[in-house]
């Protein structure tokens, strides 16, 4: 019997380019398991992921392959599976109020989860949830779906796509890069929630107003749960009249911001105290800590977690000063 040490090495010998995870023992195959990224070019950040499980015999050390919805059956299979990125917490919420309405019980994962590439390979429905950022789809959002192309291969999948006043194609900008890999899009959904962009004045509001907006999203995530269970799926975001309001509303003039990462945030370091809060919860690893205080790089991807969560609004993106901190928990 060989260990699992043995067993990586075994692996890393046939696919010196990759990078292995897990290395669990699944009985029922008498083999370690693991799942294999590999690098996207030239670019030391980007990876793509795959659906297929390497599996190395526990006795001989022999390699096999195997898609990772084989271990699963097609109950589990039927069951809904919810993805998001969410900054300050507006998606993940209608997420989990859209899922709890939806199918009770069903898995919930951010796209921040290492593992969430096995389980969107597992379920045939998603619901996607994500915070458009100038009718456009996050840097990092982008990225993630661009790594794991062949896993969205005929997935029937519904849009949740969260602002804090239009996008005229939020759902449809998502979809349409989803579609490119082989994903079905079957509804998809506007919800307007507490703007997070917390450097400026524009579209601030009261915090009662804040709670009768989280409120009306919630009415409206269960109008289209009830609906979606009737075979009717709201379809806000898609189309040509919609795509047209949402470039010529805003990504003809700043989708570029989307295409890439970017500088900041900025950091004053007079009023930063270290407590690392930034560096823990930035998505990008963009944040890090030094010699006591945060400091930022160049792989920004607008979320607004950091200027939202920092105790002593230290930290500022587009505006100079912290407006208002927009954290979904404030509202709930």
């Amino acid at each position: 019997m060989i260990t699992e040490t043995e067993a990586r090495a075994i692996l890393e010998k046939e696919h010196p380019d990759a990078e292995l995870k897990v290395g669990d023992i699944v009985p029922e195959h008498n083999a370690y398991v693991y799942s294999i990224t590999r690098r996207k070019g030239d670019d030391p950040d980007a990876r793509l992921h795959n659906a297929t499980l390497y599996l190395v015999d526990i006795d001989t050390g022999e390699i096999s392959e195997m898609n990772v919805r084989e271990l699963y059956d097609d109950a589990d299979r039927d069951i809904p599976l919810g993805i998001y990125f969410s900054g300050t917490g507006n998606s993940r919420y209608a997420l989990e109020v859209f899922m709890k309405k939806y199918h009770n019980g069903a898995p919930v994962r951010s796209i921040e989860d290492k593992e969430v590439i096995k389980d969107i390979a597992v379920h045939r429905e998603i619901i996607f949830s994500y915070p458009v950022q100038y009718s456009d789809v996050p840097k990092i959002v982008r990225d993630f779906i661009d790594s794991c192309p062949s896993v969205w291969n005929d997935k029937r999948v519904t849009v949740i796509a969260t602002m804090g006043l239009f996008s005229g194609d939020g759902a449809g900008a998502l979809g349409r890069l989803l579609e490119r890999h082989g994903a079905k899009i079957v509804g998809g959904l506007h919800l307007r929630m507490p703007d997070s962009i917390a450097d400026e004045k524009v579209l601030k509001r009261s915090h009662e107003d804040n709670v009768r907006l989280v409120k009306a999203a919630e009415d409206k995530i269960a109008l289209a749960v009830d609906g979606i269970k009737k075979g009717k799926y709201p379809r806000e975001g898609l189309g040509m009249l919609p795509r047209m309001a949402g470039f010529f509303g805003q990504r003809a003039w700043f989708g570029h911001k989307t295409r890439s990462y970017s500088d900041g945030p900025k950091i004053d370091p007079d009023i930063c105290v270290g407590c690392g809060k930034c560096a823990k919860m930035c998505p990008t690893g963009n944040i890090t800590m030094k010699d006591g205080k945060a400091h930022s790089a160049a792989v920004c991807t607008l979320c607004y977690r950091c200027v939202n969560i920092c105790p002593k609004q230290a930290i500022t993106l587009l505006g100079k000063q912290v407006v208002q901190q927009t954290t979904i928990e404030r509202y709930l």
